[in-house]
């Protein structure tokens, strides 16, 4: 294929390095999150708003979590907790605080009370999903764990963008900006579905990804598609919180 880069590896559909524009779009992606991230913060620091520091906190996971994805080289860590080592474990557990840290903030400044709320569930849910990847957790029918896990993965990641994509429009003030980032959430929402259906039908044996060339196939298509979802979205998001000044 012209888009493919040459390579002496066995091919994968995980690799990042499959399409060119992959590991480009997710760099200026990430480089973009982490200065937004640190003048977040900075503001902050002066400001004590908490819907500020959930965002500048979201930015700063992207850069975390992308980075060791491209590092990593594979795209298997959006889909499920693929590294349990004692770093490896809190950085894929990121997938789920990312969306969750958008929402919060987005809810902090809707409601106090609906912040405290929504953050406390989600890092629960996200704690439990913890517990059930852990290859040693002493659950007591692992088959049945890793499909759970995944289900909460799908359930707190859709649950996030759907308030990412629903308050915005609620809120006064300047329609761009507001809109921008609705946009956003609903170009994370489509690829966050796609992948985590991936990983729920791989969770529960019904697509053997790894054997059958279809699922190959539809795998490829999926990251082939994700960086410009990816980048897109984060753009918007950046937009859509520095372009509102209610923010």
């Amino acid at each position: 294929m012209f888009f493919l880069q040459p390579s002496s590896a066995p091919w994968s559909p995980w690799d990042i390095g499959n399409y060119r524009w992959s590991e480009a779009f997710i760099w200026i992606a990430i480089v973009a999150s982490l200065i937004v991230g640190v003048l977040l913060f900075t503001s902050y620091m002066t400001t004590r708003k908490k819907p500020i520091l959930m965002w500048s906190l979201a930015f700063a996971c992207i850069w975390i979590f992308f980075h060791q994805m491209i590092m990593g080289g594979t795209y298997e860590m959006l889909t499920y907790m693929e590294d349990t080592s004692m770093f490896g474990m809190p950085t894929s557990v990121l997938t789920l605080l990312i969306p969750v840290l958008f929402a919060a903030g987005l809810c902090f400044d809707y409601s106090e009370k609906i912040g405290k709320m929504f953050t406390g569930i989600m890092l629960f849910l996200t704690f439990v999903y913890l517990l059930l990847a852990l290859e040693n957790f002493p659950f007591p029918d692992k088959d049945i764990a890793m499909p759970i896990a995944v289900f909460l993965q799908a359930l707190v990641q859709l649950c996030s963008v759907g308030l990412v994509i629903a308050l915005p429009a609620m809120k006064k003030g300047k329609l761009g900006p507001r809109a921008i980032t609705g946009i956003g959430g609903i170009l994370m929402l489509i690829p966050n579905i796609l992948i985590s259906l991936i990983a729920i039908l791989t969770a529960l044996g019904q697509a053997p990804i790894i054997n059958v060339a279809t699922e190959y196939s539809r795998i490829d298509t999926i990251f082939m598609i994700y960086p410009f979802f990816f980048i897109l979205g984060v753009l918007c998001l950046i937009y859509g919180i520095l372009g509102n000044k209610d923010y």
